[in-house]
């Protein structure tokens, strides 16, 4: 377990919830803490679930990414993956190169590169997406439909308030 996590574990009370007088202000000083500690646990994790194939947990959404929208471009993925788009033309060079995913152009414009999987980039992310569901199993183990339901919430809302923000 991460030193973050450690930390805020022994100052959690008793049980697995923060107490209902949870300051607000403790909960905005741990919400990295939190958030750091759970990216953490899936980008190691899912590293862990595809290492053997030679991929990152990186590498592994973006295969995955293309998996559910068919055909993409590198500018669709920087718009969904937590990553700057000139790492992820890098990781789609080297997905090219591994034979995992292919580029075409269509002839109605030149300008654009769609990327979709190849056979084998199919066949692999097809694979190691049942390897990490069971991971993201193993790791929801315990945790209730309404905890999930509530976490789901809470992170559209920072999502929306985020963009809120953007936006201006």
């Amino acid at each position: 377990m991460n030193e973050a996590l450690i930390t805020l574990r022994e100052q959690q009370p008793e049980g697995d919830q923060a107490p209902d007088n949870y300051p607000v202000e403790a909960a905005l000083t741990d919400m990295e803490l939190y958030v750091s500690g759970l990216v953490r646990a899936l980008d190691q994790g899912i590293s862990e679930q595809v290492s053997g194939d030679n991929l990152s947990a990186l590498d592994y959404r973006l295969l995955y990414a293309c998996l559910q929208r068919g055909e993409c471009t590198a500018t669709q993925l920087a718009e969904v993956l937590p990553t700057d788009p000139s790492r992820i033309s890098r990781i789609v060079n080297t997905l090219v190169e591994m034979g995992l995913l292919a580029r075409r152009r269509p002839p109605e414009d030149r300008r654009l590169v769609i990327l979709t999987l190849t056979e084998s980039g199919t066949e692999l992310i097809s694979r190691l997406g049942q390897t990490v569901q069971d991971y993201y199993q193993r790791l929801l183990q315990d945790i209730s439909q309404e905890d999930m339901r509530v976490f789901a919430a809470t992170c559209i809302k920072l999502a929306e308030n985020y963009e809120a923000l953007r936006r201006g």
